[in-house]
């Protein structure tokens, strides 16, 4: 399961989850595999094997090769460590923009990929292409996981294999999964005979006799009578008795973990999520038509960064003639992905002017993708596009329109006049 707006390693860093099946219920397998950075959208595009020991996923905000370059990761479950190990490095995207990973396929033997970078421009601007990539040698279970071949090995192996041979060989080493089909996830029955080694895997129910030794994670509720100690391990819920022993004095250093609750006080570091760009290319803009003849009001006052909306005194605002239908528009930088709109009014008279304006995404082929409407009048609008409701749109868009349609041209309000406008991504 991919989760592209999950904060776990920053925001929007994202992250992917893999649960297996048993007992009709659905239990997480190893731990989540986070995004590498922030603003990755590691996740947007998942593919898992057949046997689901191996999984692809796509970064397409990526920035390992120039910014949104995009990237993919392949990982193998170990089932020894209980977690999802990297198969070799990142395959990053072939240029800056190409948010490659935006769509990734994986073979049944988890062995071949293919991703798809959607804006790529090798035939042309976001063209887009596919790469395929196949795992040349495989890697071994020290580094994690051996994927298994097409063809089978006629020499025992000397690490046992963690997804079953196509055919079956002697190792030097027993294999920790004999059956050829086995279960990623715990079985519910116990087993007849005891294990010489302990799972690594957690059982999904509670024993009922107390560990010999203490477990070094908290329990997931409060214990109904006092400790005479104090825990060095928090609990995840409030205790419903006091503690009889003090909390420790709290750290000079800053705690790596954020904290579960709000801070009164403000932080004394700066946060360092990234900030989002105007993404507007500023000499692609055109309007409907123009009002005067003389160069003032024309489409690229509202892409010059200057956001006063007074016309007289600043000259800085659009404005187009009297006419039915009136519309303004301008190209988007490739490879982002729109999170919200910025729309300044003109405010020195007319504002009402700009309501029934619809603030639209177009794909390259002009194609509304959405929209929303500007139904009041205020001086600026911000209208949020990072929803589920536009996730499609706010990454495929590559033009915006603010279009007027108007019942009768004759009007004063007949006219579309902007002080600027900031597409952020």
């Amino acid at each position: 399961i991919g989760a592209f707006r999950n904060d776990g390693n920053g925001d929007g860093s994202g992250h992917v989850r893999v649960f297996g099946f048993a007992d009709n219920e659905w239990v997480q397998i190893g731990s989540d595999i986070d995004g590498e950075a922030a603003r990755d959208w590691s996740g947007f595009a998942v593919s898992l094997s057949d046997n689901g020991n191996a999984v692809a996923i796509g970064a397409r905000q990526n920035s390992g090769n120039g910014r949104n370059s995009g990237h993919v990761r392949v990982y193998a479950f170990d089932g020894l460590a209980d977690q999802w190990v990297l198969q070799g490095s990142d395959i990053d995207g072939e240029a800056a923009g190409d948010a490659s990973g935006q769509s990734v396929s994986l073979s049944n033997d988890g062995t071949v990929v293919a991703i798809g970078a959607h804006f790529n421009d090798g035939n042309g601007n976001n063209a887009g292409h596919v790469r395929v990539f196949s795992a040349v040698v495989p890697l071994s279970a020290s580094s994690g996981i051996a994927i298994s071949t097409s063809e089978p090995s006629f020499k025992p192996t000397v690490m046992p294999s963690f997804l079953p041979s196509l055919t079956p060989m002697p190792s030097s080493k027993p294999s920790s999964t004999p059956t050829i089909n086995h279960s990623s996830v715990p079985s519910m029955k116990p087993s007849y005979m005891p294990s010489s080694k302990p799972s690594s895997l957690p059982s999904l129910k509670p024993s009922f006799m107390p560990s010999l030794e203490p477990s070094s994670k908290p329990t997931s509720k409060p214990s109904p009578t006092p400790s005479t100690e104090h825990s060095h391990v928090p609990s995840l819920e409030h205790s419903s008795l006091p503690s009889l022993m003090p909390s420790s004095p709290p750290s000079l250093e800053p705690s790596s973990q954020p904290s579960l609750m709000p801070s009164s006080m403000p932080s004394l570091n700066p946060s360092f999520t990234p900030s989002l760009d105007n993404v507007v290319i500023s000499n692609t803009a055109s309007q409907s038509c123009n009002y005067f003849p003389d160069g003032r009001g024309v489409a690229t006052k509202a892409v010059d960064g200057n956001t006063n909306g007074n016309y007289f005194a600043e000259g800085s605002v659009t404005h187009t003639c009297v006419q039915l239908t009136n519309w303004w528009r301008a190209d988007l930088e490739a490879g982002y992905i729109v999170d919200h709109v910025l729309v300044y009014n003109r405010n020195d008279c007319c504002r009402n002017r700009i309501v029934g304006t619809s603030v639209q995404f177009l794909d390259a082929n002009d194609t509304v993708l959405c929209s929303q409407s500007i139904t009041a009048v205020n001086n600026v609008y911000n209208l949020d596009f990072s929803g589920s409701d536009y996730i499609m749109c706010a990454s495929q868009a590559r033009r915006i329109r603010l279009l007027k349609e108007n019942e009768v041209a004759v009007n004063d309000n007949a006219v579309l006049s902007l002080a600027e406008v900031e597409v952020m991504g």
